[in-house]
């Protein structure tokens, strides 16, 4: 998994990643300070943005379902209390295709929330990746 925190660090991301966040840059007022700055991810967009290369990876994908037996995080603190997607089906903000990636992002703050680019080739393979994107495609049906 590669985590990408500054945009100096997203200029190693493939570049549908590098442009998806970009145009979530652009819709903003401060968009130049940001692209001409390196303001760190986390306090821009209430989280950084993750890569994950390998189906083992999406274990660290958080889902949005508390895990009661580790709200501390204690036992997985990269997953800050919750189940990861391979453990629960989870309603993220945003769960979407884009390019050859699968986005999955929950809002957690005022500024956002991480975001997490799983290629096409291993979302498909994970059960609760797919529900989470066919549940955001029916609702925009509505």
């Amino acid at each position: 998994m590669k985590i990408f925190k500054t945009i100096k660090e997203l200029k190693e991301a493939p570049k549908e990643i590098q442009e998806k966040v970009i145009s979530w840059i652009d819709d903003r007022e401060d968009s130049t300070a940001i692209l001409e700055g390196d303001i760190d991810f986390m306090w821009y967009f209430g989280g950084w943005i993750y890569l994950i290369e390998t189906t083992e990876d999406v274990e660290y994908i958080p889902s949005t379902v508390e895990n009661p037996d580790d709200l501390d995080g204690g036992k997985r603190p990269d997953l800050y209390g919750f189940y990861n997607i391979i453990e629960a089906e989870s309603d993220y903000d945003i769960a979407e295709w884009d390019s050859e990636y699968a986005i999955l992002i929950s809002i957690t703050s005022d500024s956002g929330g991480a975001a997490y680019f799983v290629p096409e080739e291993i979302a498909k393979q994970i059960a609760n990746i797919m529900k989470a994107i066919k549940q955001r495609e029916d609702e925009k049906c509505l």
